[in-house]
C-alpha cells in the first residue's frame, strides 16, 4: 500500500529546514517536501527526517493529529535543540486502510532565556577617587572571568550582549595565565557605541540561553564566583581597572 507524508514547517520566519528524509529499512532518499512510501502489511517501516535550524538553540517540536493506527512520531533527542531527528515509525497490519496520509508539523520555539545586567559608571577603578584611572570616561572593551569548561558550551550559554541596548561584538575564549587556564567573556569595540561613558553609566547586559541542555545558563554557573569579576580598558589601553559585581 501507499503511505502518503506530508511535512510542514510551522513559524516560516523561524526557517527551520527539513535537510534529509531517509527510510532506514531501503536506504531509499525521499524528496523533502513529501512523497510516497511503499509499505507492506506485517513489515515495519521508518522513515527518519532530519531537520536544522539557522537560529543557534531553537527547539523543534514534531506533532501529527493525522497518524495511521499504531504509528509513533519520536524526536531525537528528547530536549529537541536542533538538529533533530523525526522518526516516524509504523508497521501496517491486515486491518490497516489501503492507503494512509500521515501530516506532522515542526514547529521552532525560540529558547528560553533569562538576562542579567551590570552597571559601570565613570568612576571605573572603583578602587579610590585618587587613583589613577578613576577619572577614566572611555571603554574600549570589557573582560569578564568565565568557567573556562562553559567557553565550548552547546548550545552557546550567551546569546545577546548590550550595552545601553546597543549590541556590540562579544566572543568566549580560554587563556592560560601562571599555568591555569581561564574562561574570559570579552565584549569588544564599545567605543564605537560610545565615544565616551554616558553621565548615567554603561548598562552592560548579558542574556543567558536557558535552553535544555544549557548548562552554563546563569550568572552563578558561567562565572567563577562568588563574584563576577570584570576588567575595563580605555581607548588609549592606558588604563585597566579590574572590579568586581555581584552574581545576582
Amino acid at each position: 500500500m501507499p503511505l502518503v507524508y506530508v511535512q510542514m514547517l510551522a513559524d516560516l520566519s523561524g526557517l527551520p529546514v527539513v535537510s534529509s528524509v531517509n527510510v532506514l529499512e531501503t536506504g531509499q532518499v525521499l524528496p523533502q517536501k513529501g512523497g510516497n512510501v511503499n509499505v507492506y502489511v506485517g513489515t515495519p517501516i521508518t522513515v527518519v527526517f532530519t531537520v536544522t535550524d539557522p537560529n543557534a538553540g531553537n527547539v523543534i517540536t514534531a506533532s501529527s493529529s493525522s497518524l495511521p493506527s499504531g504509528a509513533t512520531l519520536t524526536t531525537t533527542p528528547s530536549s529537541g535543540v536542533a538538529p533533530v531527528n523525526v522518526t516516524f515509525s509504523w508497521t501496517p497490519s491486515a486491518t490497516s486502510p489501503a492507503s494512509a496520509a500521515a501530516f506532522w508539523d515542526a514547529t521552532p520555539r525560540s529558547p528560553r532565556t533569562a538576562t542579567y545586567c551590570l552597571l559601570i559608571s565613570s568612576n571605573a577603578s572603583l578602587v579610590s577617587p585618587t587613583a589613577e584611572c578613576a577619572g577614566m570616561d572611555t571603554v574600549r572593551r570589557v573582560d569578564m572571568v568565565v568557567d573556562a569548561t562553559c567557553v565550548q558550551q552547546k548550545p552557546k550559554p550567551i546569546t545577546v550582549v548590550t550595552v545601553n541596548g546597543r549590541v556590540p561584538q562579544h566572543n568566549l575564549q580560554t587563556i592560560d595565565y601562571d599555568g591555569a587556564e581561564y574562561g574570559v567573556l570579552t565584549i569588544k569595540r564599545i567605543d564605537a557605541l560610545f565615544q565616551s561613558i554616558p553621565d548615567n553609566g554603561l548598562s552592560v547586559c548579558l542574556t543567558f540561553n536557558k535552553a535544555p541542555g544549557s548548562r552554563c545558563n546563569s550568572p552563578q554557573a558561567l562565572f567563577r564566583g562568588p563574584t563576577i569579576v570584570y576588567q575595563i580598558t580605555s581607548i588609549d589601553f592606558m588604563c585597566c581597572p579590574t572590579s568586581e559585581a555581584p552574581e545576582s
